[in-house]
């Protein structure tokens, strides 16, 4: 499908009418045609779950804006902060219907909208004959840090699992992001 942006804002108010705020919104809107390439990006696809801080966000920052990776811009991405209460974040994909997926590329890092704050480690766990095991593990990446390619071998995995800890420090500005995450 080919999917076109739309940006609209919406106000939440208290029932007292109270701390009337206005979120940005982005939406996406489909036709039926066939993409030129054989894999979509993830943010494009329902995920069987996640675990994040507010909302995992899609194609977006955690604040609405354009993911940036150290200056670089990505149109499509994850954006998937770590809770208090789990200090990681979690993101699951069936690849039931993607039997011929034997992988997942992304470039992982912390946006560039809380400056060099900000701390995670990256993993990609993949399920085996209904095992979880771990597929790779970045290194402690910080706000100050460059995006990092990543190509994680996720063959015979019947699902796989985004994850992104606080990096040992808390979760203050851990905004992890997974741009241009595809199978």
């Amino acid at each position: 499908k080919y999917r076109f942006r739309a940006s609209v804002s919406g106000a939440l108010a208290y029932s007292d009418r109270t701390a009337l705020r206005y979120y940005p919104v982005q939406c996406w809107l489909d036709d039926d045609r066939v993409t030129p390439t054989e894999f979509p990006y993830l943010s494009g696809l329902e995920d069987e779950g996640a675990v994040v801080h507010v909302a995992l966000r899609r194609d977006m920052n955690y604040i609405g804006e354009t993911i940036t990776l150290n200056g670089r811009a990505f149109d499509y991405g994850l954006t998937a902060c770590p809770p208090a209460h789990t200090r990681q974040s979690e993101v699951r994909f069936d690849l039931a219907p993607w039997p011929q997926v034997t992988g997942l590329t992304a470039t992982v890092g912390i946006d560039d909208a809380v400056g060099h704050r900000g701390s995670s480690v990256f993993v990609v766990e993949g399920r085996k004959a209904g095992i979880w095991h771990e597929l790779f593990r970045s290194p402690r990446l910080t706000g100050k840090d460059d995006g990092l390619d990543i190509d994680v071998d996720g063959s015979g995995c019947d699902a796989l699992k985004l994850i992104a800890t606080d990096g040992g420090d808390g979760i203050g500005a851990d905004h992890a992001v997974w741009a241009d995450a595809r199978f």
